[in-house]
């Protein structure tokens, strides 16, 4: 599957970012949690919440897997989370949670890691999320094409051809919509075109 390999560098990479701490905290001090244990899934859903609500651009992302180890201290734990993540249908602006948001077919999902660490009090009612990274990555086209060979792939969004074609298309709806604000485009987040024998057709 698409996602084993991302799994397994996850794996890979929450060893070494373990082995960076200082020996003694290491070795004394950080819990290995498994992926069914209250506390981890309760670390990765909000670390992913604040992740998203953190994110300007894009979709929102929905867990796929982690992995967490914990670092317990006298009044908050400190968790350093691995999270592979897919990203949805809904767009961050929407401010939803990631589950309640549907996920993308697999031939049209981006896909990635995320870093994280999160400060979590003894109560489980506060956390701060201290620092994230993501690296996020399409599902490569050749992957697609073996599934349908005619499937659009994503383009580049912010060529100029996809631009005009959202103004022309939501200038049609403000003119047939009943609604009492007129909309314009803001972004061009995702973008694919597909030609056909007859004419060209954008997502």
């Amino acid at each position: 599957m698409v996602l084993l390999g991302s799994v397994l560098f996850g794996i890979q990479a929450l060893c070494s970012w373990a082995a960076s701490l200082p020996a003694r905290d290491a070795q004394a001090a950080l819990l290995s949690l498994t992926c069914d244990d209250t506390a981890a899934e309760k670390a990765a859903d909000l670390a992913l919440c604040q992740i998203n609500a953190d994110r300007n651009e894009g979709y929102i992302l929905s867990l796929y897997i982690f992995s967490v180890q914990e670092h317990p201290q006298e009044i908050t734990g400190v968790f350093y989370l691995i999270l592979d993540v897919v990203d949805t249908e809904c767009h961050v602006l929407s401010k939803k949670l990631w589950k309640n948001c549907m996920a993308r077919f697999d031939h049209t999902t981006v896909y990635g890691q995320c870093k994280a660490i999160i400060y979590i009090n003894q109560a489980r009612n506060f956390a701060h999320l201290n620092t994230y990274k993501c690296i996020l990555q399409p599902v490569p086209p050749r992957y697609i094409w073996t599934i349908c060979p005619d499937w659009p792939v994503d383009d580049n969004p912010t060529e100029p051809k996809y631009l005009e074609a959202a103004v022309q298309s939501l200038a049609k709806f403000n003119v047939k919509s009943e609604q009492t604000h007129y909309f314009s485009v803001l972004s061009v987040t995702r973008a694919s075109m597909q030609v056909s024998q007859d004419s060209s057709d954008l997502f």
